[in-house]
């Protein structure tokens, strides 16, 4: 379904601006409360309708976003902090969340091989996430018993 945009038109004779609604197709780039600024002027949304130029923009945000969720989950999981299992669960959720948001978002954008690569390494990071979360809780749960039978 095509989305309505709003295209200003400034007359420089007459200072005013005067807004047109045309219909365009393509990848949306606008952000929360950030506006680009062309030419003096404040735009909050742009879109982009060339479809290599926003295969590359999706491929260069997702590969962003997942360097990022990678480093996180190497951190936390190579971390010897055995004391609770939030960061395991954090984990967990954010894998999640990022496998939605590329299931809902930019999965027209990718290829089938980009798709299934990402998904056995996150299904990789998942395991182990829940491997450390299930170490923990039983070691928490050897600990209370050992205390509770003394």
């Amino acid at each position: 379904m095509p989305k309505k945009k709003y295209v200003v038109d400034k007359k420089k004779k007459n200072k005013k601006k005067s807004i047109k609604t045309i219909t365009i197709e393509g990848y949306s780039m606008a952000k929360k409360n950030h506006k680009f600024y062309i030419k003096g002027d404040n735009v909050s949304n742009i879109v982009v309708s060339d479809e290599e130029l926003v295969k590359k923009l999706v491929i260069y945000k997702v590969e962003k976003q997942y360097k990022q969720l990678i480093n996180k989950a190497t951190e936390i999981l190579a971390s010897d902090d055995d004391d609770n299992a939030s960061g395991s669960r954090l984990i967990l959720d954010e894998v999640e969340r990022f496998r939605q948001q590329i299931k809902n978002k930019y999965k027209e954008y990718l290829e089938k091989e980009e798709l299934m690569l990402m998904a056995k390494q996150l299904t990789i990071i998942k395991k182990a996430a829940k491997e450390k979360e299930q170490a923990i809780i039983s070691e928490l749960n050897e600990e209370k018993k050992g205390n509770k039978s003394k």
